[in-house]
């Protein structure tokens, strides 16, 4: 193949676009062809494909191939029926190619997990043209984690001691962080001061030829100030009417950067003044509970006012704000924390302002919009109180007052989340891991499984390694509850004193938990009878007295 590109060019002055222009060469020639290759070229193409260049219109090519009277079949993973609509065909362009418009649902251009659908091409004809093809198209954001990140521990840490979080590492990650973040319910105020321009992210396409956080500003060659409270606000607007790339402006964010946790009635306010702003264009409030993944919109959007003629391009109608306007937006209550963004755009096709069509040759003037006063009610906020970097082999970390940043104290309320580090980029936190700790700890064996084994399961009858040894020997006898083995010891005969003698390593006796000591004579009905099991040495010693015939012995415990 090869491929030659002009970059394009715009004049707004004159009006004048001259879209960029690509010539690609694709058509092989008969000893170019290579082997062993399917024949059929589909868009988007078989296998795993980024969502972000997903389009309305899928294709399938083949030379040679005969696509009058063909029929699409597109279905999901789950085998649910995803109605196409088949466009005309046209030749003379390539290979000859089928192309289909999809619903909006698979035209997605970003996805939470791999999405993947089945196509089948049916009544297909030509020389060498087989009548049906079937390929599979798997939509992918190689900016999303896709295995667990799950934390798996208690709930209910104590203020001192081993809390256990168990996870898995991604494959192939570069770096790994736990960090840890507390709900704070302090009320925040945020504008475009110096103070707080930190938790500001700037989400504009770059480079941006004006400041985010705008100063005082004139209309007219008239002072006028353009922020409510403090020195600046925050603005949006488009650095330029048309972009090559995407045939018109794009489009301009900023994100805050906290992790908003509402609650029920929760509201995110803020105060707006447009300055020249076209009724094309929107302002609009969106939320993201995956971290960043997928945005969705909140409350109404914020329309301009101006009304321009399509024919001149002259104000019909409306004008700039004289005041700053309160706009307030709900927010949904959510499991997992929410971030916020503020995304300025064009809604439909036609005139906009922007910086190099107004301000650049009208210095007095200012287009697009401003906010300041952003704030929320009934809403927490996660602060972070401490990042843990850890090993990209680690399988575990214990939550104190170290990984914590702060000393623990009966109530404190904790929030965990999970990240890794992929091709040089800190992915997506996974879901958030609630903690409550506790001043009062539990003990014995209820420690021991919550607190250092808390993906056991079954309890103190539990035999998760499926090696016959219930959970509350494994804590009993100081054994590791996921490595298979026997609890057998040592066994011996006094005839002596006639007593049957198991020996076990032992450092001391577990807390919560009795140790006892059986014997049987049919291995169906059991005794305690003359038992005795004492500590001491290194070791646990069980007794039990010897019969006239054969005897059996075991241990017992029993949780207190």
């Amino acid at each position: 193949m090869a491929t030659g590109d002009t970059p394009g060019s715009y004049n707004p002055a004159l009006g004048e676009v001259r879209p960029p222009t690509n010539t690609l060469y694709v058509v092989q020639k008969p000893d170019e062809q290579t082997a062993g290759l399917t024949p059929f070229v589909s868009w988007p193409n078989a296998g795993y494909f980024p969502a972000m260049f997903n389009t309305r219109f899928w294709s399938l090519s083949r030379a040679g191939a005969n696509f009058s009277a063909a029929t699409i079949s597109m279905t999901t993973e789950d085998g649910v029926v995803v109605p196409v609509v088949k466009q005309a065909l046209v030749g003379g362009l390539g290979e000859n190619t089928l192309v289909w418009e999809v619903p909006e649902s698979a035209r997605v251009q970003t996805v939470s997990a791999d999405t993947r659908y089945h196509v089948t091409v049916s009544g297909m004809t030509g020389t060498g043209v087989p009548a049906s093809y079937s390929y599979s198209v798997t939509l992918m954001d190689p900016n999303v984690v896709t295995s667990d990140q799950n934390l798996v521990g208690t709930a209910s840490p104590p203020t001192t001691g081993v809390a256990k979080l168990l996870f898995s590492v991604p494959s192939k990650a570069e770096g790994f962080q736990v960090n840890a973040f507390q709900p704070v319910s302090t009320a925040w105020t945020e504008g475009g001061e110096d103070a707080t321009q930190a938790l500001v992210l700037d989400r504009r396409y770059s480079p941006a030829s004006y400041d985010l956080r705008a100063a005082i500003n004139s209309y007219g060659g008239v002072p006028s100030n353009f922020f409510r409270s403090g020195s600046k606000a925050l603005r949006l607007t488009f650095p330029t009417g048309y972009d090559l790339l995407v045939n018109g402006p794009r489009d301009q964010i900023f994100e805050l950067d906290r992790m908003i946790v509402p609650k029920v009635g929760g509201e995110l306010s803020f105060y707006h003044r447009q300055a020249l702003m076209t009724s094309l264009t929107r302002l609009r409030v969106e939320t993201s509970a995956d971290d960043g993944v997928t945005w969705t919109a909140a409350g109404s959007d914020v329309v301009g006012n101006i009304v321009l003629s399509p024919t001149t391009g002259a104000i019909l109608s409306g004008n700039i704000d004289n005041a700053f306007i309160l706009k307030t937006v709900p927010l949904p209550v959510s499991s997992q924390p929410l971030r916020v963004r503020f995304r300025y755009f064009r809604s439909a096709f036609g005139g906009v302002y922007a910086i190099d069509q107004l301000d650049v040759p009208n210095p007095g003037f200012r287009s697009g919009i401003f906010i300041d006063d952003i704030t929320t009610t009934n809403c927490d906020w996660l602060e972070l109180r401490k990042t843990n970097e850890l090993a990209v082999s680690a399988t575990s970390m214990n939550f104190n007052s170290t990984t914590a940043g702060v000393a623990l104290a009966g109530g404190q309320q904790w929030r965990l989340r999970m990240r890794a580090k992929l091709g040089n980029r800190w992915m997506p936190y996974g879901p958030v891991k609630s903690l409550s700790v506790v001043a009062t700890p539990l003990t014995g064996f209820d420690s021991w499984l919550a607190y250092e084994n808390p993906d056991l399961t079954g309890g103190f009858s539990g035999d998760p390694d499926g090696d016959g040894v219930k959970n509350g020997l494994e804590y009993a006898f100081g054994k590791d509850p996921r490595v298979a083995d026997v609890v057998a010891g040592v066994l011996e005969r006094d005839v002596v004193s006639k007593v049957l003698i198991l020996r076990l390593p032992l450092a001391a006796a577990k807390a919560g938990v009795s140790y006892g000591v059986e014997w049987s004579e049919n291995l169906e009905s059991w005794s305690s009878v003359g038992t005795t099991v004492t500590f001491g040495g290194g070791q646990v010693i069980g007794k039990a007295p010897m019969g006239s015939g054969a005897r059996y012995v075991r241990w017992k415990v029993t949780k207190l």
